[in-house]
């Protein structure tokens, strides 16, 4: 399946055979905008959760012009203003839907773990984003309440009702769409990997969607208890309790995101690689392993690599197959595990000529302490005494100290 180097590893010259090279991949500088806007397209329509996002898109683009001509046509600032503040949120959800398309690009030379992490950071983007948007409203609605303005009312509740709706619409069709396109994902594995859900960049763009159905249902409630009360101070309460509900709800969001760009294991699948390591060091042949590097590619998937020391005369092939079947069986999520196979005497041949190599770097004279408290000139010790890689000063000729006695 796989070519080796010499050193048993698998190289780049056969991804092309694997789906990983240019067979599969869409040359977008070679290709006109048209045809990029198809493929992308293309992508977009295949896949449920990038569909999800496109329509709800577009129907928050057309709410967005609808609510900004309406404003205009009356010169309602509040109406203008919601628009502004929609068209943010239709530019989270433009960055959503192209991390989605993004992340269907196959892998090539220069990103050969393929764009599957820009879902990643365009979560962590629209998780901080949320946030920013939480700090403002914190900010204005603290300004409210110290200096309380005028508000009219006046067909605020009948576009806040609009917008309740359009939001509901999203919220119904992410949902569904889990429920029917996206069932089964992580169902067969373990029911753990379902609360992360599907894609961290749905869970965003899920997230704000949630955000603008609170803050249409806030601005619903606060209407109709000011008409009743007459008191405006209940538009700044219900914005604070929305501002405190979307920080709450999206701080999981923005420390599994930073958690997977930051190369960081679950507790869970650490557990895992650690009982894996020891039923690898119990297999007939293997001397001892090392360099075992595990990381997240993705939120549901994981890439290692570990060096497997065997006995001499074991047959490196069938160690490097059992070790592979292991990883894959034992760890969660596994995508892919780089096993390095290296005989005892090998190993021992390579550490040698390592340390011929740096005693052939090694400065001709440096200087060791001695219990006589004087400096003796070496050319035999490869060792810096002082356990740091900082070049040592040398001396050509030795320098004798002399202590001068006092008086």
């Amino acid at each position: 399946m796989f070519s080796t180097s010499m050193l048993d590893l698998p190289t780049h010259a056969e991804s092309a055979e694997l789906g990983y090279g240019k067979t599969l991949v869409f040359d977008a500088a070679a290709t006109s905008m048209l045809g990029f806007v198809k493929h992308s397209l293309s992508i977009i329509l295949g896949n449920n959760d990038s569909k999800q996002i496109f329509y709800f898109l577009l129907l928050n683009l057309s709410y967005m012009f609808v609510q900004l001509a309406y404003g205009v046509w009356t010169n309602s600032l509040g109406l203008i203003s919601d628009a502004i503040h929609m068209f943010f949120d239709c530019l989270a959800l433009g960055i959503g839907l192209f991390a989605s398309v993004m992340s269907k690009w196959p892998s090539n030379q220069k990103y050969s773990y393929g764009y599957n992490r820009i879902e990643t950071v365009a979560a962590f983007f629209n998780g901080i984003f949320l946030v920013l948007i939480s700090c403002s409203i914190v900010i204005e609605a603290v300004q409210r309440l110290v200096h309380p303005p005028e508000m009219s009312t006046d067909r605020l509740l009948l576009v806040s009702f609009v917008g309740l709706i359009v939001n509901l619409v999203g919220i119904f069709a992410f949902n569904h769409g889990h429920a029917h396109g996206g069932h089964g994902h992580d169902h067969g594995h373990h029911g753990h990997d379902h609360g992360h859900g599907h894609s961290a960049n749905m869970q965003g763009v899920f997230l704000h969607i949630m955000a603008d159905t609170l803050g249409s249902a806030g601005v619903i409630v606060s209407t109709l208890l000011i008409q009743w009360f007459g008191w405006t101070g209940f538009d700044p309460i219900a914005s604070l309790f929305i501002a405190v509900l979307i920080v709450l709800s999206v701080i999981p969001l923005i420390r599994q995101s930073a958690s997977v760009l930051m190369l960081e294991l679950s507790d869970h699948v650490v557990n895992q690689v650690e009982g894996t390591l020891d039923e690898v060091k119990r297999i007939p042949g293997v001397a001892s392993v090392d360099n075992y590097r595990f990381w997240p590619n993705e939120a549901e998937t994981v890439v290692g690599s570990i060096h497997v020391l065997v006995q001499d005369g074991v047959k490196a092939q069938d160690i490097r197959r059992t070790v592979t079947e292991i990883f894959t069986s034992h760890i969660d999520g596994l995508k892919e595990i780089c096993v390095q196979v290296e005989s005892v005497s090998s190993a021992r041949l390579h550490k040698q000529q390592q340390q011929q190599q740096q005693q052939q770097q090694q400065p001709m004279g440096f200087y060791t302490p001695t219990n006589n408290n004087t400096y003796h000139h070496t050319h035999t010790n490869p060792t810096n005494f002082r356990a740091t890689a900082l070049p040592q000063p040398t001396f050509v000729n030795e320098m004798p100290i002399s202590v001068k006695k006092k008086d």
